[in-house]
């Protein structure tokens, strides 16, 4: 028997939440290593980049046996694939390779507004934009209860997460629009399986914060909270543009 896979990354849902779901739906026993924010956690990664043999050491990092791979697509994918949760033909996967395009797309959108040192000034006009910009979406799952109609995909997990992102920021707009509802019984629907209710109920699931303490909403609760400065410059990065 080999050891059980081991996920890594910060200790917020941010880019890594939709592959603790896939892997709890499929009942994988993994070590769910979560990485304090602040000097510890850096401290900690510092030293887990260059000890875990990584190609291309990154947050989040899978270690399945002998295989070892960084970017939380492709970890995604890779369990997915795995177990038969990315399609069954040529067709069902590229409509998946599709959604989770779409889906990178919207999450780049919004963290852009969630960034924005006048966020708290746009915040209430921009909500009110959330059933126009999810529009697409839901006129896509009209009918279907996952994304490929009957049957669950990996991806569906990563579509859940984005979602969230919209309804913890505007729960408001889910519960009156009318307009939203087949995202919102899509939402119930995974909320519903019994393996991700009972992870969402454990203490091992934590619905806060989203993101690190970059952004203006998702991470601090505190209206008057200042994030750090999010730039290329002062980003934890291999090329530091100053030393």
């Amino acid at each position: 028997m080999g050891s059980s896979p081991k996920l890594v990354y910060w200790d917020v849902r941010g880019l890594c939440e939709p592959i603790r779901y896939v892997l709890r739906y499929l009942n994988i026993d993994f070590e769910d290593k979560r990485l304090p924010m602040g000097a510890e956690g850096s401290v900690t990664w510092t030293e887990l980049k260059q000890s875990e043999g990584l190609d291309f050491p990154n947050l989040p990092y899978y270690i399945d046996g002998d295989l070892k791979l960084t970017q939380s697509l492709a970890i995604l994918r890779h369990v997915s694939r795995k177990h038969n949760l990315y399609g069954d033909t040529e067709a069902e996967s590229a409509t998946l390779d599709m959604i989770e395009q779409y889906l990178t797309d919207l999450q780049k959108a919004v963290w852009v507004v969630f960034n924005d040192n006048k966020f708290h000034e746009i915040k209430e006009d921009y909500k009110k934009t959330i059933p126009t910009r999810l529009g697409e979406l839901e006129k896509f799952m009209e009918g279907k209860n996952f994304i490929l109609g009957s049957k669950i995909s990996g991806i569906d997990f990563l579509l859940y997460e984005a979602i969230e992102w919209f309804r913890i920021l505007a729960p408001e707009v889910f519960k009156e629009e009318a307009n939203l509802q087949n995202l919102e019984n899509f939402q119930q629907r995974i909320e519903a399986i019994p393996q991700i209710k009972e992870y969402i109920n454990s203490d091992k699931y934590k619905d806060w914060p989203l993101f690190g303490p970059v952004v203006y909403f998702g991470f601090s609760k505190d209206p008057e909270y200042k994030p750090l400065p999010f730039s290329y410059k002062n980003w934890i990065a291999k090329y530091p543009l100053e030393s």
